[in-house]
């Protein structure tokens, strides 16, 4: 995690945007999981 970290800080400018998308899919899947956990 802490190597992803450093990669994506080394190639914030270009990965900036993928970062983004990619953050949002886990958060999207996560809130699903919670909904299951909750209801």
């Amino acid at each position: 995690m802490l190597a992803d970290l450093v990669l994506s800080r080394e190639t914030l400018g270009v990965n900036r945007r993928c970062d983004v998308h990619k953050h949002a899919i886990v958060r999207q899947s996560f809130m699903r999981l919670w909904r299951k956990l909750a209801g």
